[in-house]
């Protein structure tokens, strides 16, 4: 999978999660970015992928002071 296509395909389906993407890094096997979403939460994803096959992911939900969120 091209990374490209992936946050495209993230931006597409999830658009209206969110208010803002940025992109902060993006190859063609990984990408990192943050999705700023509505209620001043921020949510941070990072993939890393080998041909088709996700090989590594991370995501973390931060409020507002860049706190991790307690998803209990």
């Amino acid at each position: 999978m091209q990374t490209e296509d992936r946050v495209i395909e993230i931006e597409q389906k999830y658009a209206h999660l969110f208010e803002d993407i940025l992109i902060l890094n993006l190859t063609d096997e990984t990408f990192k970015i943050i999705l700023k979403l509505h209620g001043g939460t921020t949510l941070r994803v990072a993939e890393r992928w080998q041909s088709k096959v996700l090989v590594r992911y991370s995501y973390y939900w931060l409020d507002s002071e860049n706190k991790l969120r307690d998803v209990n």
